[in-house]
């Protein structure tokens, strides 16, 4: 009986932590994204005021390095834009299987803004753990 209880838990416990032993180490994600990065070519459009100028990695994570087409102040209902994009790039990881690889990995995901001028407009950060 003793036994059967033992390989139980030791069944339980597989189920719980699997994920999480064989989620690949911060340097195999790294290395993972600097592969795909190294396809890619920039400037890259991704349509009429936003270009994708660069991405780069992180600890564990990517950081998508966009520049925008007209000057900050020009962005009108600026909280609400920059809201519906975070919330976009959060529907989209949890939802594309696409984008499974980066929830499977825990992999951090950051996006930067700079406006035609070259300043910060804004940046932000996305998880798996908001799924």
């Amino acid at each position: 009986m003793k036994i059967i209880i033992f390989k139980s838990f030791f069944v339980l416990l597989l189920i719980l932590f699997g994920t999480k032993i064989s989620s690949l180490t911060n340097d195999e994600v790294r290395t993972e994204i600097q592969s795909w990065i190294d396809t890619q070519t920039f400037p890259q459009d991704i349509d009429a005021n936003t270009v994708l100028i660069g991405i780069q990695v992180s600890t564990r994570g990517i950081v998508y390095n966009y520049k925008l087409k007209l000057p900050g102040d020009e962005i009108s209902n600026f909280l609400q834009v920059f809201d519906n994009i975070k919330m976009g790039a959060i529907n989209g990881l949890c939802e594309l299987p696409a984008l499974n690889w980066y929830k499977e990995n825990q992999v951090e995901m950051i996006y930067t803004y700079m406006d035609e001028n070259n300043n910060l407009v804004t940046t932000f950060k996305i998880h798996s753990s908001k799924c």
